[in-house]
């Protein structure tokens, strides 16, 4: 759930719908769960989704672009930690936690939450989070509360380009611990991590200009805008898209 949320607000495209949000196959966010479109929504968005690389984000030395051949991008699934959540990989015993979140009115307006949206259905996505790992397609984390273990959202990578070694991050956070910075510090968590000890060169995210909440959360997890607004693809006249980047090569000049 995937993922693809912030302030934590509903969702942000990018997920983790990702490959990460929410639901099986056709989750929400990162790869997720509901992929969200990009929910929107309150300081703690629920999920936010990342775009395919820049144009101008050069190829590594190795990929294909340079003349080197692509092997799948598969990433270790860390254990992460904050002073208020603890990412971890999903469980099946979060199932109701998950199938909750597909049911909230939010993430259903922004992400794509599959149907029958119901507890055995999100049983089958939580189990088939490994092989999508283990695949190269995606990174979905639980996001939780330490103090009590709840499970309160998700943070994702998915959509991977093994050429450009650039991946989307995506993110949602349940209602009621939204507000509250959990999606900010989750997809701050997981960025560093990724530009830091993974193979990413580059983390993107696509963020509706109408969803003020996921944009706080990007850019509190060090993304900064890199391309012009622009209408999603076959919507012409929904809210524009707003594109976030995040790059290693950044990391080291900073």
């Amino acid at each position: 759930m995937s993922g693809a949320a912030p302030a934590w607000s509903a969702a942000s495209r990018g997920s983790p719908a990702p490959e990460n949000l929410a639901a099986p196959e056709g989750s929400v966010a990162s790869g997720g769960s509901p992929a969200p479109e990009n929910l929107a929504a309150p300081e703690d968005s629920v999920a936010s989704g990342g775009s395919p690389a820049p144009e101008n984000l050069a190829a590594p030395e190795g990929s294909v672009a340079s003349g080197g051949s692509v092997a799948a991008m598969v990433l270790p699934v860390p254990r992460l930690a904050g002073p208020t959540t603890l990412l971890r990989p999903w469980r099946l015993t979060d199932a109701p936690a998950l199938l909750a979140a597909w049911h909230d009115p939010e993430i259903r307006d922004r992400l794509r939450v599959p149907e029958p949206a119901d507890e055995a259905l999100a049983v089958r996505w939580i189990s088939q989070r490994e092989q999508a790992w283990t695949e190269g397609r995606s990174v979905d984390l639980a996001v939780t509360d330490p103090p009590t273990g709840t499970v309160i959202g998700e943070v994702g990578l998915s959509g991977f380009d093994p050429v450009r070694r650039a991946a989307l991050v995506g993110w949602w956070i349940a209602e009621s611990w939204r507000g509250q910075g959990r999606a900010t510090e989750a997809a701050r968590l997981v960025v560093d991590w990724v530009l830091s000890e993974g193979p990413l060169e580059a983390v993107m995210a696509e963020i509706g200009a109408d969803n003020p909440a996921s944009l706080v959360v990007a850019r509190g997890a060090g993304l900064r805008r890199v391309d012009a607004p622009r209408h999603p693809s076959g919507k012409p006249y929904g809210p524009q898209m707003l594109v976030f980047a995040r790059t290693r090569a950044g990391e080291q000049t900073s």
